[in-house]
């Protein structure tokens, strides 16, 4: 006779739960000790009960330090050793990228035709950039330029009227806050 093979799903009943847990984490430690004792390896368990009780585990080397050690690890091994699926896909994503560089590079047909979209966006953006600078400028005028007072009067009006309008839409903000 064998063991009835148990489906893998959470146990509803709070205690037969934390019987489980308890039978389990028994068996758990041992296969980890186990390991520890033939690969000759720092190992340290930590799991938490499902009533919040802690339970700890390590080999020859104090849970301390395995955890430090698992710590000082480079940031991209850490990454792998809890996702490897993540980083695997990571991996395979940097890779593709990789690869579509160099057939842009190969193609040269490909590069100049960027690189005058690319051209063509930066003309747009400085053209953008100057008239926004002469939208400034009448708010914050160079005195040097202007030549007779109607200009100076032309000014202080725009000023009063984007002033106005601003008080406007700030109290319409404050009354739909």
């Amino acid at each position: 006779m064998g063991r009835v093979k148990l489906e893998i799903k959470r146990i509803e009943n709070n205690t037969n739960r934390q019987v489980t847990f308890s039978k389990r984490r028994n068996g758990l430690i041992k296969k980890a000790y186990e390991l520890s004792i033939l690969c000759d390896i720092d190992i340290a368990l930590l799991m938490f009960s499902p009533s919040d009780r802690l339970s700890l585990f390590s080999g020859k080397t104090r849970i301390e330090d395995v955890f430090t050690r698992f710590i000082n690890l480079p940031d991209q091994e850490r990454e792998n050793a809890l996702f490897p699926d993540q980083s695997r896909r990571q991996t395979l994503q940097q890779l593709k990228a990789e690869n579509d560089i160099a057939l842009q590079l190969t193609n040269p047909a490909a590069i100049n035709s960027d690189v005058e979209e690319l051209e063509q966006e930066v003309y747009k953006l400085q053209q953008q950039l100057h008239m926004a600078e002469e939208e400034l400028r009448k708010y914050e005028p160079d005195p040097i330029r202007f030549t007779s007072i109607e200009e100076f009067e032309t000014c202080e009006k725009q000023l009063i009227d984007t002033l106005s309008r601003v008080t406007q839409r700030r109290v319409n903000t404050l009354n739909f806050s």
